[in-house]
């Protein structure tokens, strides 16, 4: 099996120049850009996600904006309303309005909803603050790869 995976794809990339070589990796980064972009992703957010397990798991956002976010999206999804920013926790017992928008909580909630069944109440918080910010990194990655082709 080794001797036959071995023939059929590691020799004929071993019997290519550099020009070939070059135009082989044009060929296979023009069609499959999208994969090897995600794949990156893939990567790099295993890579955050292993260096922050224990960020993740003791649920330590890194300050008091990020809990202040999380509190705002438990109660909205415990039914405090969209246009409701009163934080009730801050300057008891008329609370404090916050400035932020509801835009940002979106994915946030998006990500606790849909796994609630799966992983629970706290399971569901961890990864929803855990997946979240790496969304958008995944977009950034396919915007840059894309700015850069058309440059």
């Amino acid at each position: 099996m080794i001797a036959t995976f071995k023939k059929v794809v590691v020799t004929p990339f071993l019997s290519l120049n550099n020009s070939q070589e070059s135009l082989l990796w044009d060929q296979i980064s023009r069609h499959y850009w999208r994969l090897i972009t995600c794949l990156f992703w893939i990567l790099t957010a295993a890579f955050l996600l292993y260096t922050h397990r224990h960020a993740i798991y003791w649920l330590s956002l890194s300050d008091t904006d990020d809990n202040l976010r999380l509190a705002e999206v438990r109660d909205w999804l415990h039914g405090q309303g969209w246009f409701d920013l009163q934080q009730h926790r801050l300057n008891p017992p008329k609370g404090a309005n916050i400035h932020w928008s509801r835009l940002v909580d979106i994915p946030i909630a998006a990500l606790i909803a849909i796994s609630q069944p799966f992983l629970g109440s706290m399971g569901s918080i961890r990864f929803g603050t855990a997946i979240a910010p790496l969304l958008p990194l995944g977009i950034l990655f396919l915007v840059t790869r894309s700015l850069a082709v058309a440059l």
